[in-house]
Order: structure tokens, then C-alpha cells, then sequence
């Protein structure tokens, strides 16, 4: 037993020595050249995809037919540039439509202006009687009801005037929307 703890505890000191051995630092190679002028170049070689940072993509928010396409692939453009125009005249009648009935409304709101200023004077009148005790009750109140329904001939007419000038303003910018423009430069 003796024998095999003698050659056990020299194969551990051999197998140490030969590992702290390979773990030891090795010489580094050092290379040394002399120093030339030379030039730069300042070209890259790379291979790879392009890709575009902005994407535009031109689409009507209008229907209707192409009447003109006024630029072609590759063409520069400036913003704001006309590039298509979409069939304006549906567009253009609805203008033309909306201008008419702001106007016929205006003409509305002159005539039951004029109604509710005639209904005022009557009601002074009927008011100056029925004070004076020279006109009924009733007449009095029925001529103050068509002031009140007057009044509000007015407001409601008025009411009408905005709706038909949100329509008109709609119609507008539906109309503008058949002229595809360039939205930068490029």
C-alpha cells in the first residue's frame, strides 16, 4: 500500500507541474513595421437594402374618374404641386346647390325679420289699446302669441342659415379634394 501511495503522490506532482505548465502566460508575437504616408481612401464597401425614410402614398378621398394625371414616375416635385385631378363637376354642382340655398336662406331671414318687426309694431299698438282698456283680453294675448312664434321664426331661421353654411364648407372641401396635390418635396 505503501508502493501505491508513493506513485499516486508522484503522478499528482507530475500532473500539477504539467498544468500550471499550459496555464503559464505565452510570449506574444509582436509585429513591427515602418510608418509610411499614405492615402485614405474614404469609400465604404457594403452591400445592403435602400430604404426610403418617408413613404407616400397618394390616394383620393373623393370618388370619381382621373381626368388628368400630371406627373410621371420619377418626376421631382415641389409641395403643394398639382400631381391629379379627379372629376370635379358632381363636386361642383353640390357648390354651386349649397351657395344657392345659404342665399335663399338669407332671403328667409329678411322675410320673417320683417314679419316679426311688423308683429312688434302690432303688438305695441294692441298693447297701448289694451292698456287703455279699449281691446279684449284675448285679442291682446293672441296678437303676444305671434310676436313669441315670430321670435322664434327668427331664431329657427337663423338655426337653418348655419346648418346650410356647415354644408356649404363640407361641400367646399370635397370640391378642393379633387386636386391631389404633393404633400412635400421630393
Amino acid at each position: 500500500m505503501r508502493k501505491f501511495l508513493t506513485f499516486f503522490l508522484i503522478l499528482a506532482v507530475v500532473g500539477g507541474v504539467i498544468f500550471w505548465k499550459s496555464k503559464a502566460e505565452k510570449p506574444t508575437d509582436i509585429y513591427v513595421e515602418t510608418a509610411e504616408e499614405q492615402d485614405i481612401r474614404d469609400t465604404i464597401l457594403a452591400s445592403g437594402n435602400l430604404t426610403f425614410d418617408t413613404k407616400i402614398q397618394l390616394r383620393s378621398e373623393v370618388t370619381g374618374t382621373v381626368e388628368s394625371v400630371l406627373v410621371v414616375e420619377g418626376d421631382r416635385v415641389k409641395k403643394g404641386q398639382l400631381l391629379l385631378e379627379v372629376n370635379a363637376t358632381a363636386y361642383q354642382t353640390d357648390v354651386d346647390s349649397r351657395e344657392a340655398q345659404v342665399a335663399a336662406r338669407n332671403i328667409e331671414i329678411e322675410r320673417v325679420s320683417a314679419s316679426q318687426q311688423e308683429m312688434l309694431r302690432q303688438f305695441k299698438l294692441k298693447k297701448s289699446l289694451y292698456n287703455k282698456k279699449l281691446m279684449g283680453k284675448d285679442e291682446y294675448e293672441r296678437v303676444a302669441n305671434q310676436l313669441r312664434l315670430a321670435n322664434i321664426e327668427v331664431k329657427a331661421a337663423k338655426v337653418r342659415l348655419n346648418q346650410d353654411l356647415a354644408a356649404l364648407a363640407l361641400a367646399k372641401d370635397k370640391l378642393a379634394k379633387t386636386q391631389i396635390r404633393a404633400t412635400m418635396d421630393g
